[in-house]
């Protein structure tokens, strides 16, 4: 319930251009920084593990699988690179999506309300251009929990 998608975390990042197109590099920031802000959103969600029923915060944090998001800025930078301009309109559009859901997230886990979490992860997909099947698993490839 409290797993994010990392396909979605990471097509979510600013749109940085220039005249020769969307920066690769600025991308892979952008990506970067909303990716490590959806999972801190998680990291404190078994400060309600009573709330939740667990018999423990550990028991919590091994049912929830909240651990550290690992990424990879190098392999993120090459896969954008493989097409900047695809990426740059696959990021703009669902960034805003993203930034709702961790909102929703948020006040949801603030307030140890598993109805509210449960109607975040019910938010609608936005409609966003589609990667290329190998960009997309490139930029999965970058990032891991650990």
């Amino acid at each position: 319930m409290l797993i994010v998608c990392l396909g979605l975390i990471a097509g979510l990042a600013g749109c940085p251009e220039d005249d020769d197109g969307p920066d690769p590099e600025a991308l892979a920031d952008g990506a970067i920084s909303l990716a490590q802000e959806s999972n801190a959103t998680f990291s404190n969600a078994c400060d309600c593990w009573e709330e939740w029923g667990f018999a423990s915060e550990e028991m919590c944090m091994m049912a929830v699988g909240v651990s550290e998001l690992m990424i990879d800025r190098a392999c993120l930078v090459d896969a954008i690179s493989m097409d900047p301009e695809a990426v740059s309109a696959n990021f703009e559009c669902e960034r805003a999506s993203l930034e709702e859901l961790i909102a929703c997230n948020e006040a949801a886990l603030d307030a140890c309300d598993s109805d509210a979490l449960q109607a975040c992860s019910d938010m609608p997909e936005p409609e966003c251009p589609a990667l290329s099947a190998e960009v997309d698993a490139a930029i999965d490839a970058c990032f891991t929990q650990g």
